[in-house]
């Protein structure tokens, strides 16, 4: 009797920091953490285009067929890592399905936050784009509530404080957005509450056009950048900071220190 096979488990990083789309064929396969922490109950899934925004990370497993295994970076289409028993074979990648959709996948599990939580602080972050200069140079600006760093909004909180986050796109870039220091439930996307497993993430992708609310609490004192992981746009303005109440640095940021958020 042969013996049983066992999955196999991988993580897709996208180190880059715009977005990445995955494709995985040859078997099926679940995804079973997003940015780290484990998906509740995921289901096996076949052809679904994965997408990561800049710095997210995705756990895929899948248990190993008698032909080849294909992962592909829809970047660079013609390249890709392949699987087999053997060693060999070919498989062509197919970058055509329907895309993965984490609001919806999985089981709901019972966490201390949720949509009706009573929040202590509620930030509503507006990202938009101008033309001007910046730092010297003349370019497209990344804006958050209209300003760039350091004129951002700081964000003030008190440890043990819940939290949420209203992040709105209204520019032409994806903006996947990195608090530092936490991990962030994913609640809704424009409007519509996330119904599958709790989504704990330190990156949110924010595409064009959408609405995402987070929420997360704050037991992790320091003071904490809350940037945009595309680094061009943070390098362009969309850099601003978490606070904790009582909280001092003795470092500077800019001038003759030289000290830059990028």
């Amino acid at each position: 009797m042969p013996p049983a096979r066992r999955s196999t488990p991988g993580r897709l990083t996208n180190t880059s920091g715009t977005t990445r789309e995955f494709a995985l064929d040859g078997a099926s396969f679940k995804v079973t953490a997003l940015d780290g922490t484990d998906v509740h109950k995921p289901t096996v899934l076949r052809g679904e285009k994965l997408v990561l925004g800049g710095g997210n990370r995705m756990d895929v497993e899948f248990t190993m067929p008698d032909g080849p295994v294909r992962v592909t970076d829809g970047s660079a289409p013609d390249a890709g890592i392949v699987y087999s028993p053997n060693g060999k074979g070919k498989l062509q990648a197919d970058l055509n399905g329907p895309e993965f959709d984490p609001y919806s996948y999985g089981s709901p599990k019972k966490t201390e936050l949720h949509p009706d939580s009573d929040f202590d602080r509620d930030y509503k972050l507006v990202f938009d784009e101008w033309l001007g200069f910046y730092d010297g140079s003349f370019g497209l600006k990344q804006t958050i509530n209209g300003r760039v760093f350091p004129d951002t909004p700081m964000l003030m909180i008190k440890e043990g404080d819940l939290a949420r986050t209203t992040f709105i796109n209204r520019g032409n870039e994806d903006h996947p957005m990195h608090l530092h220091g936490h991990h962030m439930l994913v609640l809704s996307k424009n409007g519509k509450q996330a119904s599958g497993s709790p989504m704990w993430q330190d990156t949110v992708l924010v595409r064009p056009g959408e609405e995402v609310q987070v929420a997360f609490k704050a037991d992790n004192p320091g003071i904490w950048m809350d940037h945009c992981h595309n680094f061009w746009h943070s390098k362009l303005g969309m850099v601003m900071h978490l606070a904790y109440d009582n909280v001092t640095t003795p470092y500077e940021i800019g001038g003759p220190v030289g000290n830059k958020p990028e």
